[in-house]
């Protein structure tokens, strides 16, 4: 199964995100779908239900080692990969130290599994940009955007399904952080 670990985003703010997706031109833009708007952790690609099993066991331990609490992410600010002359992906910037030393430990505790540590860049895909598209005005009235915040209280493991209508994903576990 093809899988990620990301974390899962609120209706409200997913709604809001959506109301700003409206605002981006049609052309050679194609936009996440309200119901997939989260924020990758990492992207594990296809694993079977052994290794779900290894990476479960690690990210517990994880949370359990490093006492990970429930922390706060703020949903601000319109940003793009690769660079401004050749954009691929539109996405808003996900404010929390906490998320990046997350991202970082969920990466570097995975390597004993085979999978490569790589560091970790908190955001959220919007849309994937197909050839070329103007999107200077768009950046410009809406780079500092706030879409609100919230409390992340859990992670998730998502199996990515690819159909020709787009990506389904489907919950295929969920770990709480550490309660006070």
């Amino acid at each position: 199964m093809r899988a990620f670990i990301a974390i899962s985003i609120p209706e409200d703010i997913k709604e809001r995100i959506h109301e700003l997706q409206r605002k981006l031109p049609d052309r050679n833009l194609k936009i996440v779908a309200k119901e997939n708007l989260h924020i990758t952790l990492k992207f594990l690609g296809n694993i079977d239900e052994q290794m779900l099993e290894n990476i479960s066991s690690k990210l517990i331990n994880l949370i359990k080692t490093k006492n990970i609490k429930p922390f706060k992410v703020k949903i601000a600010g319109i940003g793009f990969f690769p660079n401004e002359k050749f954009i691929r992906v539109v996405w808003i910037d996900c404010k929390s130290n906490e998320l990046k030393i997350l991202g970082d430990r969920i990466s570097k505790s995975l390597t004993g599994l085979g999978f490569s540590p790589e560091e970790f860049k908190s955001h959220l895909t919007i849309a994937r940009v197909k050839g070329r598209t103007d999107l200077e005005d768009f950046f410009k009235s809406y780079k500092n955007e706030e879409l609100g915040s919230f409390i992340v209280k859990d992670i998730v493991i998502y199996k990515s399904e690819l159909t020709s209508k787009g990506p389904i994903y489907t919950e295929k576990l969920r770990l709480r952080l550490i309660d006070s």
